[in-house]
């Protein structure tokens, strides 16, 4: 459970978010927190009916490989990246040379590449007149004193709440 504390923070400051490639309608945020080396990835069902409101729900937590991450960018299903954390990652993992010892080194060292010269490309996205940022804790604090048991923002007249649970099992 320490591993993912900060869960809410990295969730606010992830290194990536794309589209799940099995469920429509969900997302996969890659995040800081490690465990034995592999990052986080938090399952968000979004946009999901509660009752009157809808809610984007976290449906799981675990830790991922860089091989899954790299397969995710070299599909297209990067919707926000932070390109110099991303591009960090990517090339610590060329540097490392790790990849040597693999059955096909040429071609994850291509895959690789690929997703580093695909990050380096990458638009992220502008909302509001270019005004994209997120909330520090201090704003959610005053604006939503119990963000830290289920965390609640409005958009455009429509409130969104996150839940679920958190699976420490790896």
């Amino acid at each position: 459970m320490s591993e993912v504390k900060d869960l809410v923070s990295a969730i606010q400051k992830p290194l990536a978010v794309f589209r799940s490639a099995t469920h429509i309608g969900s997302n996969v945020i890659l995040t800081e927190l490690k465990h034995d080396g592999k990052n986080f990835v938090v399952a968000i069902e979004t946009n999901r009916q509660a009752g009157k409101i809808n809610v984007n729900s976290i449906r799981s937590i675990h830790p991922r490989t860089t091989s899954n991450v790299i397969e995710w960018i070299n599909e297209d299903l990067m919707d926000y990246a932070d390109k110099e954390g991303l591009t960090a990652c990517v090339l610590d993992k060329i540097k490392s040379r790790h990849y040597l010892n693999s059955s096909d080194p040429a071609d994850v060292r291509k895959r690789l590449l690929s997703a580093a010269n695909k990050i380096k490309s990458f638009e992220n996205p502008k909302q509001n007149g270019g005004n994209l940022r997120l909330r520090t804790s201090e704003e959610l604090d005053r604006d939503y004193p119990n963000w830290n048991d289920t965390q609640t923002t409005s958009k455009g007249g429509h409130s969104t709440q996150i839940t679920g649970t958190v699976s420490t099992s790896v």
